[in-house]
C-alpha cells in the first residue's frame, strides 16, 4: 500500500502546542507535496448576560485577531513552499474542527495536545482524544513544542503493534521512515507470563511473534529503511511509553482500536493513553481508513454573529 496525503488540516488554538504541531503539519505537507487547512475555531459565548450586540463586537475583535495570526501562519508555510489556505470557525470545538476535516475531505489531521482547555482536560479529555474518537483519518498529536531542526529530524520512529493491525498502518510508519531517512522498530508488547516456560517453547513464541510482526510492513520495506523487531512484556501502554522516554524515539506510529467497547468506554484505549503520556509526536490511525460522511451542520457566519441575528449561547 502507498501512503498518499493531498490534504493536511491542522486546528491551532495559537498555543505553542498547536505552533509545533502546524510546524509538523508544514513539513509533512511539503515532504508529501500535500495542501495544508489551518483551522481556528472561536467557541460559544457561554455568558447568559452578554447581550447580541456585546456578542457581536466580542467576536468580531475575535475573528479579526485571528484571521491577523492566521495570515501570518499561512504566509510562513507558503514561504516554505506549502499551498496553504485558512479559516476562522464558530462553535463547539470538536465539533467544528470535525466539520472542517470532512469539509475539505483531509488524509491527516495534525495536532497539538495541550491548549487553552488545561482543566477541562483532565475532566473530560483533551479535544485530540475525542477526535480520536470521532474521525476515521489518521491523527498526529504532538505534544510539547518542538523546534524546527527536531521536527525536521525524525531518525527513530516506534511502531507499536498489537498484531491485530492491518498492514496500513505499517505502511504509514515505513512511508514516513521513508521520506525523513528514519529506521524502525517494530515493537509487540504482550503481557503473557513467561516464568517457567521452556526455552525451546519460548524461542518458539518469539520466533512467531517476529514473523507476525513483519507481516505488518510492506514487503519491500527493508530496502527502503532499516527496521528492527522487538517483544516486551508488560501493560502495553507502560512498556510504550516507558520506551519511547528512555530511548527518545522521535514519533510512535499505533493503531486507535482498543481491546473492547466495554474497556474503551471505562479506561481508554491503549492509543489514547499513549497520546496523553507520550514525549514524542504519536501518529494514530484507525482500523480501516474510509471515508465515512456525515451530516454537515450549518454553522453562523461571522456577519450574522457581528450583526447580532445569531448569537453563539452555549
Amino acid at each position: 500500500m502507498m501512503v498518499r496525503i493531498q490534504t493536511i488540516v491542522c486546528p491551532v488554538d495559537f498555543f505553542p502546542a498547536s505552533e509545533a504541531a502546524l510546524l509538523y503539519a508544514t513539513s509533512l505537507a511539503r515532504e508529501y507535496d500535500a495542501g495544508l487547512h489551518i483551522v481556528h475555531v472561536i467557541p460559544p459565548v457561554t455568558s447568559l448576560f452578554t447581550s447580541s450586540k456585546e456578542t457581536g463586537e466580542t467576536v468580531k475583535a475575535e475573528h479579526e485577531e485571528a484571521r491577523s495570526r492566521l495570515a501570518t501562519m499561512v504566509k510562513a508555510a507558503e514561504k516554505s513552499g506549502v499551498s496553504t489556505g485558512s479559516e476562522v470557525r464558530f462553535g463547539e470545538i470538536d465539533h467544528e474542527i470535525v466539520n472542517a476535516i470532512e469539509e475539505q475531505q483531509a488524509d491527516l489531521v495534525v495536532a497539538g495536545t495541550h491548549g487553552r482547555r488545561g482543566f477541562q482536560r483532565w475532566l473530560m479529555g483533551s479535544v485530540c482524544e475525542r477526535l480520536l474518537r470521532r474521525v476515521s483519518i489518521p491523527i498526529l498529536t504532538v505534544p510539547n513544542a518542538k523546534t524546527q531542526k527536531e521536527i525536521e529530524h525524525i531518525k527513530h520512529v516506534l511502531f507499536a503493534t498489537d498484531l491485530s493491525d492491518n498492514s496500513e498502518i505499517g505502511a504509514w510508519a515505513v512511508s514516513i521512515a521513508e521520506n525523513y531517512d528514519s529506521d524502525i522498530t517494530v515493537l509487540h508488547v504482550t503481557d503473557f507470563v513467561m516464568g517457567g516456560v521452556s526455552h525451546l517453547y519460548k524461542d518458539s513464541l518469539l520466533q512467531g511473534l517476529d514473523l507476525e510482526m513483519r507481516k505488518l510492513v510492506p514487503s519491500d520495506a527493508s530496502q527502503k529503511c532499516n527496521i528492527a523487531t522487538r517483544v516486551e512484556f508488560g501493560i502495553p501502554f507502560r512498556v510504550i511509553l516507558a520506551i519511547a522516554e528512555q530511548e527518545k524515539f522521535d514519533l510512535i506510529v499505533l493503531g486507535t482500536h482498543g481491546k473492547g467497547a466495554l474497556e474503551r468506554t471505562l479506561l481508554g484505549s491503549t492509543a489514547e493513553k499513549v497520546l496523553r503520556g507520550a514525549p514524542s509526536p504519536v501518529l494514530a490511525i484507525p482500523p480501516k481508513l474510509q471515508w465515512k460522511s456525515r451530516e454537515v451542520t450549518t454553522r453562523a457566519s461571522v456577519e450574522e454573529i457581528v450583526a447580532g441575528k445569531r448569537g453563539l449561547i452555549a
